[in-house]
């Protein structure tokens, strides 16, 4: 976070880390929030926002927030 937002002199919204693995494909439009990671071979379908740690590979996810949607795919060749 860049501004520091504060509730009562104790600052509320802390930095966090995002962690993208190899060959993820992000696609147009997605939101990847303090905290996101997203593990390797993923692919993250439009208009989709992260929110948490994903821990399965070779998964397509989707959604607000995204969650995955099709589990044991291949896209690389």
């Amino acid at each position: 976070d860049f501004h520091n937002i504060f509730k009562n002199g104790i600052k509320i919204n802390e930095d966090d880390k995002i962690k993208i693995g190899n060959n993820v494909w992000i696609a147009n439009n997605v939101l990847i929030q303090k905290g996101t990671v997203l593990p390797d071979n993923t692919v993250v379908a439009a208009g989709s926002v992260t929110t948490k740690i994903l821990t399965k590979t070779n998964t397509i996810i989707a959604g607000i927030p995204a969650k995955p949607i099709i589990e044991q795919i291949t896209w690389l060749r």
